[in-house]
């Protein structure tokens, strides 16, 4: 009998312990997404208003564009998912705050944000220290040459990771950008999945990281560099069934 007991004591107590483990610090895991405790976030909903609504919960504004407009340097915009039969959030946003946008939702679900105009970038980044995450991106087909569906605009030290970035002239455009880290996308079916303009290194702690992405099925190259140092970080990434992999120019 005592025996027992001490079996059913000791795993009383190894599950306690177990329970008062530590919790992980939003962000630290790969399917977690949730901005730090203290950050400042601002919502947006398919159900809310620009007109009516302040950015909170409980109000939230109606489109991407309003957040960003309202929104100071180190904030966080939280979208939430669109109903089945509305998927996207249509829009061309011009990124000139230092912002963070992801999904509302803790884990891998990514939001689908398609261009109003298919001759812009769906997100046009001029402002350093953006940060795009678990967004899909796509339908600037019609743009030009020279810009992306997610366009970095000589602004520095921008991070797209975990996006889905189709369908698009250029995928993620790179233009004068520096300390940019791209990492961890799905670049698929664009003419070029991931190109990097003009884009000089004076010094090697400035240079550009292009790793560990998915580069696949564009009809172009997979990543295209041009007018642009040899010394950005461009390893680790996959390619696949693109029309050429790798251009240098």
């Amino acid at each position: 009998m005592k025996s027992k007991l001490w079996i059913f004591s000791i795993l009383i107590a190894f599950t306690l312990l177990w329970g008062c483990e530590t919790p992980e610090e939003p962000g630290d895991n790969e399917t977690d997404p949730l901005p730090p405790a203290n950050a400042v976030v601002l919502y947006v909903s398919y159900s809310g208003s620009d007109d009516t609504g302040n950015g909170s919960y409980d109000k939230p504004f109606a489109t991407i564009q309003k957040a960003v407009d309202e929104a100071s340097d180190g904030d966080y915009i939280l979208l939430q998912p669109r109903p089945v039969n509305d998927l996207y959030y249509i829009e061309n946003v011009q990124v000139d705050t230092s912002v963070n946008i992801q999904t509302l939702n803790s884990g891998n679900e990514y939001i689908n944000v398609k261009a109003a105009d298919a001759s812009k970038p769906v997100f046009h980044i001029t402002a350093g220290k953006v940060t795009l995450n678990w967004l899909h991106i796509e339908g600037t087909d019609n743009a030009t040459d020279f810009t992306g569906a997610i366009h970095i605009d000589n602004a520095e030290e921008c991070t797209i990771r975990r996006c889905r970035v189709s369908n698009n002239t250029n995928g993620i455009m790179l233009e004068g950008a520096l300390m940019a880290s791209i990492t961890s996308n799905e670049v698929s079916d664009n003419i070029n999945g991931i190109y990097m303009l003009d884009c000089p290194l004076k010094y090697n702690n400035e240079a550009n990281i292009i790793s560990a992405n998915d580069i696949r099925n564009n009809t172009g190259c997979g990543l295209r560099i041009e007018n642009s140092s040899p010394d950005h970080i461009t390893d680790g990434n996959t390619y696949s069934e693109n029309d050429k992999d790798l251009c240098n120019y």
